[in-house]
């Protein structure tokens, strides 16, 4: 729900995914100095409401046309995550991680060598690019995993104290 008050267009929070005003205070100077907007028409559109609806989107994982009305229209925003995601602005968590091909298994994009216990739970995740060869990235899991743990008082064994995840290679 917009309310209207000296011209310029206030949002209510209404979803979980929305940002606070203490959110967007931050936000708000590192998307104007990242983006600033210096030549053409002036901007109509709330960029905070914009975020908004990326949010919400990535919240709810639903389709463009679906976006709710009391959003800005879904071409908009369409238009201003296309704009953030190539200048990266915006980065999505496989953004940071390069893409590869390995010839031996033909497999393209990533590899995500994991390390979980007797029962499945997750303790060490690493995601690298599908080119870099096995052998040192699970060293490098084995590294990981021992760095994150620490010698049982009763026992001596190694125990996993916590669970890491790992989305770039260092």
């Amino acid at each position: 729900m917009f309310t209207r008050t000296e011209d310029k267009i206030r949002s209510v929070v209404r979803y979980p995914s929305d940002l606070t005003d203490e959110e967007w205070e931050t936000l708000d100077p590192i998307i104007n100095e990242l983006e600033p907007y210096t030549i053409g028409r002036p901007r109509k559109s709330d960029l905070r409401e914009i975020l908004n609806a990326v949010f919400y989107l990535n919240k709810t994982d639903c389709p463009w046309r679906y976006l709710p009305k009391d959003f800005p229209p879904y071409k908009l925003v369409n238009y201003y995550y296309n704009k953030w995601t190539d200048n990266r602005l915006l980065e999505t968590p496989e953004s940071y991680v390069e893409s590869g091909f390995d010839g031996g298994k033909l497999v393209t994009g990533r590899k995500r060598p994991i390390v979980v216990d007797t029962i499945g739970c997750v303790l060490v995740v690493r995601v690298h690019a599908a080119n870099v060869f096995e052998g040192k990235t699970a060293r490098q899991v084995i590294t990981n995993l021992f760095r994150a743990s620490i010698p049982s008082k009763k026992s001596g064994a190694i125990v996993p104290i916590l669970v890491r995840t790992y989305l770039t290679g260092s």
